[in-house]
């Protein structure tokens, strides 16, 4: 198996107050949901109940689900927004730029994802356009001026939004959606 263009997931080992509260169902859930979100702690979960997902995507039976669920909840360990669930801090847990500049030293393409943190950094990890704090939520990319009229991905053209904001401007300019 070739290890060499996947990416870990950070786990503590140390006995926090936070991870024995989740008691056993939490745990094993947490970890699992993890493994499945994508690099900024996002795992899209459509029309369904959280603990639905978790059956679906990490397999658990489901009382341990809708424990599991339920606890990370209370916890904060994830949020449930919108179509989303959300790992808070993920990146940052992650260290992820150190693991972008390992990967970019191993020659492996990572430009994307570090334009991403870069723009996330500069816009202090909040929403442009409503500042809502992006590290409690799924954190969007948005076209300033949008493709579709001529903007480019440039960063200067780029900007943090939140996903509500971002799909409520659409193709629009700034000006435009905030007639």
């Amino acid at each position: 198996m070739d290890f060499s263009n996947e990416y870990y997931v950070r786990v503590y080992v140390r006995d926090t107050t936070t991870w024995k509260r989740l008691g056993w169902d939490g745990q094993a859930v947490l970890v699992q949901l993890l493994r499945k979100m994508d690099m900024a702690g996002v795992l899209d979960i459509e029309d369904m109940e959280p603990w639905e997902a978790v059956m679906l995507h990490c397999g658990a039976p489901k009382a341990t689900a809708k424990a599991g669920v339920d606890a990370c909840l209370r916890e904060g360990c994830i949020i449930h927004r919108d179509a989303q669930l959300v790992a808070p801090r993920y990146l940052e847990a992650q260290g992820l730029l150190r693991s972008l500049v390992l990967r970019a030293r191993a020659g492996l393409r990572a430009a994307s994802l570090a334009v991403r943190v870069a723009i996330l950094d500069r816009d202090g990890w909040a929403c442009r356009y409503c500042g809502v704090d992006l590290r409690e939520v799924a954190p969007n990319i948005d076209h300033v001026v949008p493709v579709s009229r001529g903007g480019t991905s440039v960063m200067e053209n780029l900007a943090a939004a939140c996903g509500p904001c971002n799909r409520s401007k659409g193709a629009r300019t700034p000006a435009e959606w905030l007639l």
